[in-house]
C-alpha cells in the first residue's frame, strides 16, 4: 500500500507548537487473500480470513483548530474481489449440513465502507484526550451457482447458492474514548530526553444490524518509542 499527501497548511512555531491548519492524504492498498478460509469439512475450525483479495482506498483529513483542538476525519472503501470457494449450501443457523451440499460456487463478498470522526483535545504538553464515532457498512454477499443433486433419501434436490447471501449485510456504529501521553514536543524543545508515545483507547458497539454482526467491545494500548 501507499499514502500520498494532498496538502498540508499546518505550521509550527519555534517551540514546535502546532498552529491552525489542514492536512489531507489519500492512499490505496492491495491485500492478498492469504488468510485461512473456512473449511467446509471442519465444523469447529476458526478461519483467519476470507481467502480472497481486496483493494482498499482510504483518505485521512486532520483539521487543527489552534494549539489544543483537532478534528480527524477518516474513511476507507474496501472492494472485495470475486473468487470461487468450496462451501456447503444451506440456510443460516444450520451447523451440520450434509456432505451432498458441498460444492464450488462463485462468490463476491460485499464491499465495505468505514468512516471515522475523531475530535482530540490537548491537555498541556504531554496529555491529550479523544473521542471517536465510527460507522461501518458492509454490503450483502453474492453467491451464484445451481446444482441438481440427490439427498440422503435418494430424492432429487436443486441447490441454489444464493441462499448463502442471507444475513451477510452488516451495519455497526461504535463509539470510543482514549487518553494519550507523548513526549515528542518536549523532546523537540529540549525539555525531555526519551521520545515516547503511549495511547489507551476503549470502544464499544452502540448499534448494529445484520445476522452476522457482532457486538464489539475492544481495548487498545499502543506504545511507540523513537530512536
Amino acid at each position: 500500500g501507499a499514502m500520498l499527501q494532498l496538502l498540508n497548511t499546518v505550521t509550527r512555531d519555534s517551540l514546535h507548537r502546532y498552529g491552525s491548519g489542514l492536512r489531507a492524504a489519500v492512499g490505496a492498498a492491495f491485500r492478498l487473500g492469504t488468510g485461512k478460509a473456512d473449511d467446509p469439512d471442519d465444523f469447529v475450525d476458526v478461519p483467519s480470513g476470507d481467502g480472497q483479495h481486496d483493494v482498499e482506498l482510504r483518505t485521512q483529513w486532520d483539521v487543527l483548530l489552534g494549539r489544543s483542538l483537532a478534528l480527524g476525519l477518516g474513511g476507507r472503501y474496501v472492494l472485495q474481489l470475486p473468487d470461487r470457494e468450496t462451501v456447503r449450501i444451506i440456510e443460516p443457523h444450520q451447523p451440520f449440513p450434509a456432505y451432498w451440499r458441498r460444492h464450488d460456487v462463485d462468490r463476491d463478498l460485499g464491499d465495505v465502507v468505514d468512516i471515522q470522526v475523531t475530535p482530540r483535545v490537548a491537555l498541556g504538553s504531554f496529555f491529550s484526550v479523544m473521542a471517536q464515532y465510527r460507522t461501518r457498512r458492509k454490503a450483502e454477499d453474492r453467491h451464484t451457482g445451481r446444482f441438481n443433486v440427490t439427498n440422503d433419501l435418494g430424492d432429487p434436490v436443486t441447490l441454489d447458492a444464493s441462499i448463502l447471501d442471507a444475513e451477510t449485510e452488516q451495519r455497526e456504529d461504535r463509539v470510543s474514548i482514549g487518553l494519550g501521553y507523548s513526549t515528542l514536543t518536549s523532546v523537540a524543545r529540549g525539555r525531555a530526553r526519551l521520545p515516547i508515545e503511549i495511547f489507551l483507547q476503549y470502544g464499544e458497539s452502540i448499534r448494529g444490524s445484520g445476522g452476522k454482526t457482532p457486538k464489539v467491545s475492544v481495548g487498545v494500548m499502543q506504545v511507540r518509542m523513537y530512536f
